[in-house]
């Protein structure tokens, strides 16, 4: 099916452009981060995101191969190999990620209880939560944002990309603890980490074949809670932040979801703050600065996308050239289990029916999904030219299992076709330039159903 090729297209070309911008910003937010841009090494993490989620290089190849000709139109179309490669692949897809989405999902609804069996906090720490709140001023945002405690938690987490809430775990806190824990917690919703690390985990719930997508989950994380600290660490001091967290560091919980908390373990918090203590004690630079860094970054990251997709495409236009060959030297050959037949013209009593195709820029290959009715031929409803010395290759599945004709109708009304049963492939060698159609015969006396590709070479 031609939109089974076009789904494989989206996703391989959004898993490459995708693997190399991470790539290449992981290796730019290094060489920042010793600078003392902490801030942007974790946003371009986030802008990353947009090329793994966005098609950018398969509508930019698309628009370039359709509108201005550079490949001739049929790029993305493949050759009747990749169609069948692309059926496989697209239902291990489709269940790979159904299996991750169902965890994913499973995830949130075990947020969702537990932000339902949350209690409300005491008066002194709503008091201290509001103060924090005004403190960090987070404008309309700071209205959605709710505060509670739970003995479903085990350390002090937020929840929730568009209403957030701070859960703690119930027990006495100081003020002192109560000022660190909202501190951190709130600076993760000024950055709107936690719609960042879904989007992430939608990520690899797309691209669970490729480890990069793995990694950027992990890496999101890391970041997040880098850049997190910083911010934190320069409201309240490092020495206050993380004397404060480390007393709290062996009441800790090891369940997955996708919210932010202040410390997963005692291993995890040591590098935490090992890396932001290196950033805090340089010199704070300048916000203006680092948005111009991170525009130029972004900016001048723009010629990845063309680059990688002008290499994909020609890449993409091997294969095709290479598999089309293929087939042609396997169906030209004189095949005894492919015996082509000739048929002067359509028998009277063979009913015919014109069937709609989808077509490419050129109409050089096209696919279908007929009903075939008994005793009846479906044919192209339009005609395609074919050359002298080209071929027609026709490709066609039945699930019913019946005998089936597929093949050419020649311009003077002659056929040459050959029969089959589960499936139909045939190579067809043009020997008169012309206008031909595409046509699938039904002997029997049950309709059936059947999908197929045709390619003129």
């Amino acid at each position: 099916m031609y939109w089974t090729l076009n789904v494989m297209y989206l996703v391989f070309s959004m898993t490459v452009c995708g693997s190399c911008v991470t790539a290449v910003w992981g290796i730019l937010g290094k060489l920042l981060e010793r600078s003392g841009f902490l801030h942007i090494s974790c946003r371009l993490w986030q802008a990353g995101l947009i090329f793994w989620l966005c098609p950018l290089s398969w509508l930019w190849l698309n628009h370039r191969d359709i509108y201005g000709g550079t490949w001739g139109g049929d790029l993305l179309l493949g050759s009747p190999a990749l169609h069948q490669a692309a059926e496989i692949w697209f239902a291990v897809w489709v269940t790979g990620m159904g299996v991750c989405m169902v965890l994913y999902f499973r995830s949130l609804y075990r947020v969702a209880e537990i932000r339902r069996s949350a209690i409300p906090c005491s008066r002194e720490t709503q008091r201290v939560f509001e103060e924090t709140l005004r403190r960090l001023s987070l404008g309309k945002m700071g209205k959605r944002i709710r505060a509670g405690q739970s003995y479903r938690v085990m350390v002090p987490q937020v929840t929730g990309c568009f209403a957030p809430m701070i859960l703690l775990p119930v027990r006495e806190y100081t003020e002192e603890e109560l000022q660190v824990v909202f501190t951190h917690e709130l600076t993760h919703v000024k950055h709107r980490d936690i719609l960042m690390k879904n989007l992430a985990l939608c990520v690899r719930a797309i691209h669970f074949m490729n480890p990069v997508a793995w990694w950027i989950v992990k890496g999101m994380n890391r970041w997040s809670e880098y850049a997190c600290d910083y911010e934190a660490c320069r409201e309240k001091g490092a020495r206050q932040y993380y004397t404060v967290i480390l007393d709290m560091v062996e009441q800790y919980s090891l369940i997955r979801e996708p919210v932010s908390r202040l410390v997963e373990n005692e291993s995890d918090l040591r590098k935490r703050m090992r890396h932001v203590l290196k950033c805090y004690k340089k010199k704070r630079k300048s916000k203006a600065l680092a948005a111009l860094l991170l525009a130029g970054i972004v900016g001048c990251s723009g010629s990845i996308l063309p680059a990688t997709s002008v290499r994909a495409a020609e890449v993409l236009q091997k294969i095709n050239e290479e598999t089309a060959e293929e087939i042609c030297e396997k169906h030209c050959a004189n095949d005894p289990a492919e015996e082509e037949y000739t048929e002067a013209e359509t028998r009277p009593d063979v009913r015919v029916y014109d069937g709609e195709v989808e077509e490419n820029a050129r109409a050089s290959s096209a696919t279908f999904n007929w009903t075939v009715y008994p005793n009846s031929l479906t044919r192209t409803a339009k005609t395609i030219r074919a050359e002298a010395g080209e071929w027609i290759s026709v490709s066609v599945r039945n699930p019913s299992g019946r005998t089936i004709r597929a093949g050419i109708i020649h311009p003077n009304g002659s056929k040459r076709y050959v029969s089959g049963t589960t499936k139909v492939s045939h190579t067809f060698t043009i020997s008169e330039t012309g206008y031909y159609r595409v046509y699938v015969e039904n002997p029997g006396d049950t309709t059936i159903s059947v999908s197929g590709v045709y390619d003129v070479y």
